[in-house]
């Protein structure tokens, strides 16, 4: 992947010679003529836009949350349990040391508890933490919504910088349903790719 260019770059790329005469005008004209300022910050503005537009130009996010499908048939008041995977692209990491927090919040459904942390995974030590909530749908059949707000560092190279996310299920809870065990619990469980593996 190339380097992605600067602003000035990129305008220099299109205009050429202009962008220095635009400088050279702008020293000349900045006491006197105040509409010349705005016409080219205009001008600047829209090729914001139009870089950020641009697929070429859109940063990599680095990671993705790799969740379980929403149950399929959740019984009401039953014991459910959701995955979250916390995958880093290539190139990218999590910060060794850095905190992994998942801060879980339902409606229709209430989570066993609000806070998982990095130690909480199913392998701490994991560069892929995989985390398993629980939670318990309301004794009334509905629809549930779950959300997983996720915040953790993120690196590349020696660089780092915080992320903050949310994944979302949403599922009905009927009054009749399956279960893995026999004992009115539904399970979904997700494996997501490891790296390295």
């Amino acid at each position: 992947m190339g380097t992605i260019p600067t602003l000035w770059q990129a305008y220099l790329s299109i205009h050429g010679d202009l962008g220095y005469e635009f400088i050279d005008e702008m020293d000349q004209r900045k006491e006197t003529d105040g509409v010349c300022g705005l016409r080219w910050a205009r001008r600047f503005w829209f090729l914001t836009v139009a870089l950020a537009a641009a697929p070429g130009f859109a940063e990599d996010e680095g990671y993705d949350l790799v969740q379980s499908p929403p149950p399929a048939h959740a019984r009401a008041g039953a014991k459910t349990v959701l995955s979250l995977s916390v995958v880093p692209r290539t190139g990218h990491r999590l910060l060794a040391d850095g905190p992994v927090h998942v801060r879980v919040t339902a409606s229709g459904a209430h989570p066993a508890r609000s806070l998982y942390q990095r130690e909480d995974a199913v392998d701490p030590r994991a560069d892929v933490p995989r985390f398993e909530l629980t939670l318990t749908t309301d004794k009334h059949k509905g629809t549930a919504k779950v959300d997983a707000a996720c915040t953790f560092y993120l690196c590349k190279d020696t660089r780092c910088r915080p992320i903050e996310t949310t994944a979302t299920w949403t599922f009905p809870s009927t009054s009749s349903g399956w279960s893995s065990d026999g004992d009115g619990s539904n399970y979904f469980y997700y494996s997501g790719p490891h790296q390295g593996a």
